[in-house]
């Protein structure tokens, strides 16, 4: 998935703009799945990059989940308590976005993993450094 997140994201944005041009909202609504989306993205790269309990992947599935109850319950009283289209396009097109801007560092640290997991090729001598 890291290596396709830009075109990932490209794609999210157009969904996202074209389902905010569909049925537009308030733009604190806006920004209350905006900062959703990079709480999730936050959550999702620290899930990724280093060696963390399987909670941390579950707590950002969490809050993806349950912040549209407490935007839709809290802070907008006359939207729904679900997930709709529009909280899905934004939220998703800004786990993307933080991914893309992780995306040097997770590959690079996905090319370390496997070579320490392969390790040296058949034949490839291993040097002693002293």
């Amino acid at each position: 998935m890291i290596q396709w997140s830009p075109l990932l994201f490209a794609a999210a944005t157009i969904w996202a703009i074209l389902a905010w041009r569909h049925n537009p909202a308030s733009f604190g609504y806006f920004l209350a799945c905006f900062a959703v989306g990079l709480a999730c993205g936050a959550l999702n790269v620290v899930d990724l990059l280093e060696d963390v309990p399987p909670l941390v992947h579950m707590f950002w599935i969490l809050v993806f989940i349950s912040a549209p109850m407490f935007i839709g319950a809290i802070l907008y009283s006359d939207f729904d308590a679900k997930m709709n289209y529009q909280y899905m396009s934004v939220v998703v097109a800004s786990i993307l976005g933080v991914i893309v801007v992780f995306r040097r560092r997770l590959m690079k640290l996905a090319s370390v993993d496997a070579e320490q997991s392969v390790g040296p090729e058949r034949g490839e001598r291993v040097s002693q450094v002293d």
